[in-house]
């Protein structure tokens, strides 16, 4: 609770604990409250406030100065927290103040750690306190539709398990102070997003599909671990933030073609066969040719392997196995098969060839080969 004042910022400010104060005001706005909101930060023990000048944005021209104001701002503090009080804008200004934030997040590499605060004077109690909301959840939600909607354009998952592991911490904190519900989850979902991440980067099919066997128990591949966790946060953060339901339900679908339980065998197996055929249309979506082309090349040769040559990374894998269900591959499919050999070649060595494909070329090659491997392969 923060001592009664006449002015949300002196409250935000004390309940922050703030080590500086920007006010963002027109000349008029200053005019009217600047000294006396400046006397009472101060009479508060709080900083002196700086006085940052905006200008009424009656035209484009102002608008877009106003933007490059607070872009200019909040690029001031990279990576550190910032609480923005939003309470006396004008009505366009939340959404053109969202707009900056957005911005930021999408384009600074460290931008500022920013949390919302509306003063909500129309909820005012008969007693005359006023309630302030955090309307921070909001661009947190933001976030993590941008960041699954750049995983799921381009695989790179740093940035939505990130995002994912900020915002589970900051729901953790808060569902400990009341217990209520589910405990949110999105921490652990941070971590299995990571884990799978690397291993669609890296192209190991192994660790993704079929997991790893280190020690003595075999653990599920990194994409069956990752849609178990995403279903227990799509359950557990339906009471505390429910559209995120809605980006982990999509995202889920999205794994779900590529999660194999652990009891699989090898990729081999039709199970094998489907997620290997997803495999390969996702990095084709992806644009990622050379891994789509390495997944075609490897899958034709899994479906000649034997157990022994079909389960990348576990313990029996045979790397003469491997070589003898490549030969049978060869003389099963002849021609065709060399031409796939032959793009994903030109593809991995970056045309570095007498005679190297054009780019449009490529992209038509590892379309048709891809619509040849979908066709044989089990649905």
């Amino acid at each position: 609770m923060a001592s009664p004042t006449p002015f949300v910022v002196c409250a935000l400010a004390e309940l922050a604990g703030a080590s500086q104060v920007d006010l963002l005001a027109t000349p008029e706005a200053w005019g009217k409250h600047g000294a006396a909101l400046e006397e009472a930060l101060i009479n508060a023990g709080l900083p002196a406030p700086r006085r940052v000048d905006i200008p009424t944005a009656r035209t484009d021209s102002e608008l877009w100065e106003q933007f490059q104001i607070i872009k200019g701002l909040l690029r001031d503090f990279p990576g550190e927290p910032v609480l923005l009080d939003i309470t006396h804008s004008l009505r366009h200004q939340p959404i053109f103040g969202s707009a900056v934030l957005t911005f930021l997040r999408a384009v600074d590499q460290n931008p500022p750690d920013i949390r919302i605060a509306y003063g909500a004077f129309e909820l005012k109690s008969a007693d005359g306190e006023v309630p302030v909301l955090e309307l921070s959840p909001f661009m947190d939600l933001v976030d993590m539709a941008l960041d699954m909607q750049i995983f799921l354009r381009t695989g790179r998952a740093e940035g939505l398990a990130a995002t994912a592991s900020r915002l589970g911490a900051r729901l953790n904190r808060e569902w400990a102070q009341t217990r209520e519900g589910p405990q949110p989850i999105l921490q652990a979902l941070g971590k299995r997003l990571e884990e799978f991440g690397s291993d669609l980067e890296t192209l190991r099919t192994g660790a993704m599909l079929l997991g790893e066997q280190p020690k003595k128990t075999r653990q599920s591949g990194s994409a069956w671990r990752l849609l178990q966790t995403l279903r227990e946060a799509e359950d557990s953060v339906g009471k505390h933030l429910p559209p995120l339901a809605d980006i982990l339900g999509a995202l889920s679908e999205r794994i779900e073609p590529l999660a194999l339980p652990v009891e699989t065998p090898a990729l081999n197996t039709p199970e094998g066969a489907r997620a290997l055929k997803h495999l390969a249309r996702w990095y084709y979506d992806l644009g990622r040719y050379a891994e789509a082309m390495v997944t075609i090349r490897e899958g034709w040769i899994t479906r000649h392997a034997g157990p022994d040559a079909a389960s990348p990374g576990l313990p029996g894998f045979s790397a003469e196995a491997r070589q003898a269900a490549e030969l049978a591959w060869l003389d099963g499919l002849g021609k065709r098969a060399l031409s796939i050999s032959e793009v994903r070649n030109d593809v991995e060595h970056g045309g570095y060839n007498v005679q190297p494909l054009g780019g449009a070329d490529v992209k038509k090659m590892v379309g048709q080969l891809l619509l040849d491997f979908e066709c044989e392969t089990p649905a």
